[in-house]
């Protein structure tokens, strides 16, 4: 039962720095709004757009493989 005891402790020295964290960040940016915070914004950020598309491919033989490639940023903004 004592290593229950020490359990609650931890847990509540977590959720003390979770607290913390949040009001330092509020802190800083300033803002006051509980919806503006985005917790989940710092772990799961949107995937970056790749830079590099699959134009064409062909098959060289069974074990090689011929790939056309080419820079994707640069098709997106030409059209």
């Amino acid at each position: 039962m004592y290593w229950l005891y020490w359990l609650f402790i931890l847990i509540l020295l977590a959720a003390a720095a979770g607290a913390a964290l949040l009001a330092y960040r509020t802190y800083v940016m300033g803002e006051t709004n509980v919806t503006n915070l985005n917790i989940g914004g710092w772990f799961f950020r949107p995937r970056p757009e790749p830079r590099l598309g699959v134009i064409e491919q062909a098959s060289v033989d069974a074990r090689r493989k011929l790939v056309l490639l080419r820079d994707a940023m640069a098709s997106s903004t030409s059209s």
